[in-house]
């Protein structure tokens, strides 16, 4: 037999107040024989060379060589006996092979490393945790045994706040399995028939005090009974009247409702719930409130993969498929409200809605999600007056194509949707509110838009190619190359200016500006002031009921005179002018179309003054206009005539 420690690892043997055993005896003798009287060989080292006298004294629970701790070799079995100093029995074995932990874990000490550890017994240190396998449970054993083993456990671990482990491999049950404590289940599955055993697992209770404060990762979860095509019956993961907890759930499969978290005349609230593999069931997690008192707020969802896999069902097994259901149930308290999922893969293949919400949901946040899949539907049915409300989508991966459907006799309002591509924001008796607070004029806009093609992420205020932008007095619009606005609504001032982008616009409308005035008619702001068109730009045909009205009041008027000779020989010439004609535009245009025009030539009226030595431009029957450049139109002049005049000097001559 090879070399054996006696104290691996250098176990402390400790005296009957549990303190380091010190000056104590250690005899070690034939196995099954008292040591005392039957010593064996014992070594101080491995190779078995240095032999140690017995008996051998202890120095702060450890055997001591010189004054020192040490370590003692056997090469067989044995049997031993520890006393203290006033030789009192602390510890006494007889056979190796016996379980000396179980028999004297009681009275061997742990120290944790660290300033301030104080010493605990091997026994305390190790039931902190509990195994399932501790009590019983195993992978090979019933479903029964391991119903009870687990349970027992649970319980256990429940009632003295020890951490529960489970173990690898899977575990068939009979019934459900209640947890209310701190743990790590994660490495086992437990699997039940749930047509008879469901929830297969519950964390909280139906009634009596919420389970609080926890952390624990419970096991995976699987319907044992699954039948190919067919959904499984009952509920895989329960959550239930339990708060403030963080819970980890590694997956839930082949279930009719895999995870359903709600309250039984109570709450399921301010959990952090991490979700890992939520697979092939009809309805991968759902929040409903379980009674008619319970409800379901409050919650965080991180991560999880949500989905189906195309044999789980048969084409009529399609209907009611959904990764997250958000339902009222039977509660007369409303449905779930403020829950938050963040960064949770919904797959949407083969589902018939991706997401739910039915009968009353409220204020829940869908942040940085993943919709991926060709059946990207949420749905809102309701046949409430206020059903679901104030629903947030914000960003993730394909939320653009998500499509809402909104069913049943009630309303579905306020839901809202961000994600950069189709931004929809729904809202009613309350405003979207913007302030900037650096100021309310054009350098400091609310909002201003870009066209498309450029990035929006590397636009700012001092921007200079935007297209409009909205501001606290008012609303700018141009073309991205121009310097400054082409159109400008002034709310503080009321008016409607107008320019070519070159330069700040100063032409305007306005109820009290310089041109147009708030008087029920369309009229001018002045009288006598301003000119409808101009010689640059003049209207096309006006088409009216009546002619025009001109000014002819006696009191208005001075210098009033009949014509000289002169200027009736003027008119009678004036007379032999009127010709016919076309318009060169109206020709370009409309080609042997353009139609035939009556009149005077302007050049020809002057030069019919002239002939009579008069100025033809003292006489408001000719009209001359020239222009600079403006806008897209070059510098040019023109020539006009006022026919009303014309015609009234013309009869004079008759």
């Amino acid at each position: 037999m090879s070399a054996t420690s006696v104290n691996p690892l250098y176990p402390i043997f400790t005296d009957t107040d549990g303190q380091p055993l010190e000056n104590g005896y250690i005899w070690i003798g034939t196995v099954n024989l008292d040591p005392q009287g039957n010593p064996i060989n014992v070594y101080w080292d491995s190779a078995l060379t240095q032999v140690a006298g017995q008996p051998i004294r202890t120095i702060n629970g450890y055997p001591s060589r010189n004054g020192s701790p040490s370590r003692l070799f056997v090469n067989s079995e044995y049997s031993i006996r520890v006393q203290n100093k006033n030789g009192t029995t602390v510890a006494s074995v007889n056979n190796n092979s016996e379980a000396l932990g179980d028999i004297n874990s009681a009275l061997v000490t742990f120290i944790q490393s660290g300033t301030g550890a104080v010493s605990r017994t091997v026994q305390s240190k190790l039931r902190d945790t509990v195994s399932v396998k501790d009590f019983g449970a195993d992978p090979a054993a019933s479903a029964a045994v391991n119903t009870a083993a687990i349970q027992a456990a649970a319980d256990y671990a429940a009632s003295t706040g020890a951490y529960l482990v489970g173990a690898p491999g899977v575990f068939n049950v009979s019934a459900t399995i209640s947890l209310q404590c701190n743990g790590d289940l994660g490495e086992m599955t437990i699997e039940a028939n749930t047509a008879s055993v469901s929830p297969i697992v519950r964390f909280g209770t139906t009634s009596g005090a919420a389970t609080s404060y926890k952390i624990i990762t419970l096991p995976r979860v699987r319907n044992s009974n699954r039948t190919a095509g067919t959904w499984g019956a009952g509920i895989g993961i329960e959550l239930a009247n339990c708060n403030t907890n963080t819970i980890t759930i590694p997956s839930a499969t082949e279930c009719e409702i895999g995870v359903t978290c709600g309250g039984y005349n109570s709450g399921f609230a301010y959990n952090n719930v991490t979700l890992m593999f939520l697979y092939s069931n009809k309805v991968n997690l759902r929040l409903r409130p379980a009674g008619s008192g319970g409800w379901c707020n409050q919650n965080v969802f991180t991560g999880g993969r949500l989905g189906v896999n195309s044999a789980d069902f048969t084409t009529s097994g399609y209907v009611g498929t959904r990764d997250i259901l958000l339902d009222k149930g039977a509660t007369s308290s409303g449905g779930p409200n403020n829950n938050t999922f963040i960064n949770t893969s919904i797959e949407t293949d083969l589902l018939e809605y991706m997401i739910a919400f039915e009968e009353s949901s409220a204020y829940n946040q869908f942040i940085n999600c993943r919709y991926e899949g060709t059946n990207s539907n949420v749905l809102f049915n309701t046949s409430l007056v206020v059903g679901h409300s104030s629903n947030l989508f914000i960003g993730g991966y394909q939320a653009q194509n998500i499509a809402f459907t909104f069913t049943g006799a009630g309303t579905s309002a306020y839901n809202s949707a961000v994600n950069g591509r189709t931004n929809s924001i729904d809202s009613s008796g309350y405003c979207f509110n913007l302030v900037n607070q650096s100021g309310g004029a054009v350098a400091n806009p609310h909002i201003q838009g870009f066209n498309a093609g450029q990035l929006a992420l590397s636009k700012d205020n001092s921007s200079t190619d935007w297209v409009y932008r909205l501001y606290a007095t008012g609303l700018d619009g141009k073309r991205s190359t121009d310097a400054y606005a082409r159109l400008t609504l002034d709310y503080a001032n009321g008016r409607f200016y107008a320019g070519n982008g070159t330069a700040a616009p100063t032409r305007y409308m306005g109820a009290f500006g310089s041109l147009l005035g708030s008087a029920s008619d369309w009229v001018p702001h002045s009288d006598n002031t301003y000119n409808l068109g101009s010689a640059t730009y003049r209207w096309g045909t006006v088409y009216a009921g009546t002619g025009t009205i001109n000014t002819s009041d006696e009191r208005a008027k001075q210098d009033i005179a009949a014509l000289d000779a002169a200027e009736k020989r003027v008119a009678v010439a004036l007379k032999g002018l009127v010709k016919k004609f076309r318009f060169k535009d109206a020709v370009q245009a409309k080609g042997d179309d353009a139609r035939i025009h009556v009149g005077v030539i302007a050049q020809e009226v002057i030069a019919a003054f002239q002939a009579e030595n008069l100025d033809p431009m003292r006489y408001g029957i000719v009209c001359y206009d020239q222009w600079d450049a403006e806008d897209d139109r070059p510098a040019g002049d023109r020539y006009g005539v006022r026919y009303e005049e014309l015609l009234a000097f013309i009869i004079a001559s008759i």
